[in-house]
């Protein structure tokens, strides 16, 4: 989440004026040492982790009604919206 947090913060700093727009989003990260995986996910883009056949996670979509998935945007007059990177599920698997 810090990451995403991170990321857009200075998407929105940006010299040229932050984009127009929104987004969902998806990270994930693996600590090769410890060999733990996590996951951030904003909005109905997803994650699925698989051992062989088995399903060890799947994300859940986030959504405020039908069709209308939490994004990360920026208004045109260049005020976010009203979902931050604070909203995103956590995941983590060993």
């Amino acid at each position: 989440r810090s990451l995403l947090d991170s990321g857009f913060r200075r998407m929105r700093q940006s010299a040229f004026g932050p984009p127009t727009g929104g987004c969902t989003a998806c990270l994930a990260s693996l600590n090769r040492t410890s060999g733990v995986l996590s996951i951030a996910n904003l909005g109905d883009s997803g994650a699925l982790v698989l051992r062989g056949a088995q399903v060890i996670l799947e994300s859940r979509p986030q959504q405020i009604d039908f069709n209308y998935p939490y994004q990360l945007s920026v208004n045109p007059d260049g005020r976010i919206g009203e979902i931050t990177p604070e909203r995103a599920d956590v995941y983590t698997t060993p």
